[in-house]
């Protein structure tokens, strides 16, 4: 099987429009740990041997505690969280990094903090673009 280290690819030979799922779980550095999963479409192989993915992610978390970086004062609860997004890019298998690519993702989430008595409750909605294409390639 071919491995990449940042596009986990499946065990067996795939080619051009095959689907797979990757189950994602991430610890967040305020305290708690987030999951979900990628959906990638191989969409095509470049002439160069290239590969182009299309990825549609979904991320939660469940309600529950949460730590607030230098608010250790403080109660805080993350209320609800959610993240869905899409990307794309041209992966080379023979470096690290995607040789191109782009991404858009939507988060809603909320969170209470308890300080004494008071109970605030924030709610945010963020969305963020990203676009990025591999210059050089330095190799010792």
């Amino acid at each position: 099987a071919v491995r990449h280290p940042l596009e986990p690819l499946p065990a067996e030979p795939v080619g051009a429009g095959a689907v797979w799922e990757v189950a994602r779980e991430t610890s967040d550095a305020m305290g708690f740990a987030t999951y979900g999963t990628n959906t990638t479409t191989l969409t095509e192989v470049l002439a160069d041997g290239r590969l182009r993915f299309d990825i549609a992610l979904a991320m939660t978390a469940d309600p529950g505690p949460m730590t607030i970086p230098d608010m250790g004062f403080v109660d805080a609860t993350i209320d609800h969280f959610t993240t869905d997004g899409a990307a794309d890019k041209v992966v080379d298998l023979a470096l690290v990094n995607p040789v191109a690519g782009s991404s858009e993702a939507v988060s809603n989430y909320a969170f209470t903090i308890t300080f004494d008595e008071d109970s605030e409750t924030t709610e945010m909605d963020m969305s963020m673009e990203f676009e990025a294409t591999l210059i050089s390639v330095g190799r010792d």
